[in-house]
Protein backbone atom coordinates (compact mmCIF):
# COMPACT_ATOMS: atom_id res chain seq x y z
CA UNK A 1 0.00 0.00 0.00
CA UNK A 2 1.01 3.57 -0.66
CA UNK A 3 0.20 6.20 2.09
CA UNK A 4 0.05 9.77 1.77
CA UNK A 5 0.43 11.85 5.02
CA UNK A 6 -0.73 15.48 4.43
CA UNK A 7 0.13 17.49 8.63
CA UNK A 8 -0.39 20.88 9.40
CA UNK A 9 3.13 20.40 11.11
CA UNK A 10 5.95 18.06 11.21
CA UNK A 11 9.75 18.07 12.19
CA UNK A 12 11.48 20.11 13.55
CA UNK A 13 8.42 21.25 15.54
CA UNK A 14 7.68 18.51 18.24
CA UNK A 15 4.08 18.08 19.00
CA UNK A 16 1.00 15.55 19.63
CA UNK A 17 0.29 15.72 15.21
CA UNK A 18 4.00 15.24 14.19
CA UNK A 19 4.54 12.35 17.11
CA UNK A 20 1.40 10.86 15.72
CA UNK A 21 2.56 11.15 12.17
CA UNK A 22 5.97 9.51 12.93
CA UNK A 23 4.03 6.90 14.77
CA UNK A 24 2.11 6.56 11.35
CA UNK A 25 5.34 6.24 9.52
CA UNK A 26 7.07 3.64 11.25
CA UNK A 27 4.03 1.18 11.68
CA UNK A 28 3.68 1.37 7.75
CA UNK A 29 7.20 0.41 7.06
CA UNK A 30 7.38 -1.91 9.54
CA UNK A 31 4.39 -3.83 7.69
CA UNK A 32 5.89 -2.86 4.26
CA UNK A 33 3.94 -0.23 3.21
CA UNK A 34 5.18 3.14 1.43
CA UNK A 35 4.36 6.59 2.91
CA UNK A 36 5.53 9.80 1.91
CA UNK A 37 4.68 13.16 4.08
CA UNK A 38 3.61 16.28 2.66
CA UNK A 39 4.30 19.22 5.71
CA UNK A 40 4.77 22.95 5.86
CA UNK A 41 8.37 23.61 4.94
CA UNK A 42 10.54 24.91 7.96
CA UNK A 43 14.33 25.23 8.67
CA UNK A 44 16.09 21.96 9.45
CA UNK A 45 13.29 19.97 8.02
CA UNK A 46 13.85 16.25 7.71
CA UNK A 47 13.94 14.43 3.89
CA UNK A 48 13.70 11.40 5.26
CA UNK A 49 12.39 9.36 8.21
CA UNK A 50 13.52 5.89 7.49
CA UNK A 51 11.96 4.88 3.96
CA UNK A 52 9.72 7.94 3.65
CA UNK A 53 10.03 11.14 1.57
CA UNK A 54 9.12 14.16 3.31
CA UNK A 55 8.25 16.31 0.52
CA UNK A 56 8.13 20.28 2.23
CA UNK A 57 5.16 22.34 1.26
CA UNK A 58 5.45 26.42 1.06
CA UNK A 59 4.48 27.42 4.43
CA UNK A 60 4.23 30.83 6.29
CA UNK A 61 4.93 31.32 10.07
CA UNK A 62 1.86 31.41 12.14
CA UNK A 63 1.53 35.07 13.26
CA UNK A 64 2.99 35.50 16.37
CA UNK A 65 4.47 31.48 16.83
CA UNK A 66 7.42 31.50 14.17
CA UNK A 67 7.87 27.89 15.12
CA UNK A 68 4.67 26.86 13.80
CA UNK A 69 4.29 26.85 9.60
CA UNK A 70 0.96 26.97 7.67
CA UNK A 71 1.18 24.94 4.81
CA UNK A 72 0.01 27.53 1.66
CA UNK A 73 -0.04 25.55 -1.30
CA UNK A 74 -2.66 25.13 -3.11
CA UNK A 75 -5.05 22.06 -3.70
CA UNK A 76 -4.28 22.22 -7.58
CA UNK A 77 -0.93 21.92 -6.71
CA UNK A 78 -0.95 19.88 -3.89
CA UNK A 79 -3.19 17.46 -6.24
CA UNK A 80 0.05 17.35 -8.96
CA UNK A 81 1.95 16.05 -6.22
CA UNK A 82 -0.56 13.47 -4.85
CA UNK A 83 -0.63 11.78 -8.23
CA UNK A 84 3.06 11.65 -9.06
CA UNK A 85 3.03 9.32 -5.61
CA UNK A 86 -0.15 7.98 -6.28
CA UNK A 87 -0.98 6.88 -2.88
CA UNK A 88 -4.01 4.55 -2.63
CA UNK A 89 -5.02 6.54 0.22
CA UNK A 90 -3.79 9.95 1.75
CA UNK A 91 -4.25 10.34 5.36
CA UNK A 92 -4.74 14.01 6.64
CA UNK A 93 -2.76 14.38 10.17
CA UNK A 94 -4.98 17.04 11.98
CA UNK A 95 -6.54 19.05 9.06
CA UNK A 96 -6.98 22.77 9.10
CA UNK A 97 -5.13 24.86 6.43
CA UNK A 98 -3.27 22.31 4.49
CA UNK A 99 -5.71 19.91 5.54
CA UNK A 100 -8.64 20.59 3.58
CA UNK A 101 -6.58 21.31 0.78
CA UNK A 102 -5.49 17.74 0.96
CA UNK A 103 -8.66 16.59 1.33
CA UNK A 104 -9.58 18.26 -2.10
CA UNK A 105 -6.81 17.05 -3.77
CA UNK A 106 -7.61 13.38 -2.66
CA UNK A 107 -10.93 13.81 -4.31
CA UNK A 108 -9.51 15.52 -7.43
CA UNK A 109 -7.63 12.82 -8.21
CA UNK A 110 -9.97 10.24 -7.14
CA UNK A 111 -7.84 8.74 -3.97
CA UNK A 112 -9.99 7.84 -0.56
CA UNK A 113 -8.81 10.37 1.98
CA UNK A 114 -8.99 9.37 5.98
CA UNK A 115 -8.72 12.49 8.83
CA UNK A 116 -7.92 12.18 12.04
CA UNK A 117 -7.41 15.42 14.77
CA UNK A 118 -4.82 15.35 17.65
CA UNK A 119 -5.53 18.84 18.14
CA UNK A 120 -8.69 21.58 19.44
CA UNK A 121 -8.24 23.15 16.06
CA UNK A 122 -11.04 26.12 17.21
CA UNK A 123 -9.03 26.61 20.87
CA UNK A 124 -5.88 26.34 18.92
CA UNK A 125 -7.17 29.49 16.32
CA UNK A 126 -8.62 31.41 18.96
CA UNK A 127 -5.52 31.40 20.80
CA UNK A 128 -2.98 32.60 17.97
CA UNK A 129 -5.59 35.04 16.55
CA UNK A 130 -6.09 32.55 13.25
CA UNK A 131 -9.91 33.68 11.82
CA UNK A 132 -11.75 29.96 11.05
CA UNK A 133 -13.46 31.68 7.81
CA UNK A 134 -10.74 32.78 5.89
Amino acid sequence: MRAAIVTESFLPHMNGVTGSVLQILRHLERHGHEARVYAPAAADMPRMIGHARIEPIPSVALPGYRTVRVGTSSAHRLSGALARFEPDVVHLASPFALGWRGALAAERIGVPAVAAYQTDVAAYAARYGVSLTT
